[in-house]
């Protein structure tokens, strides 16, 4: 894991390790909840917007992308 960012609650954890993907995960119980595919290369950040509805990555491949995140 290169990088990780918790939401404004502190219910959801997003990881970005060395690939074209992020990872979302639950803080309670540490399941994942699904992988963030899209992305042609390197996703490089990951953010999560102020409510913690969705997740913003950006990539190498000069994208953005947004995820809705699933209701807690």
């Amino acid at each position: 894991i290169r990088s990780a960012v918790i939401d404004s609650i502190g219910f959801y954890v997003a990881t970005v390790g060395d690939g074209p993907t992020a990872e979302l995960w639950r803080t309670d119980t540490g399941r994942h909840v699904f992988t963030l595919t899209g992305h042609k290369g390197q996703v490089s950040s990951v953010s999560f917007d102020p409510p913690g509805n969705a997740v913003a990555t950006a990539g190498s491949d000069g994208t953005v992308r947004l995820w809705r995140v699933p209701e807690r």
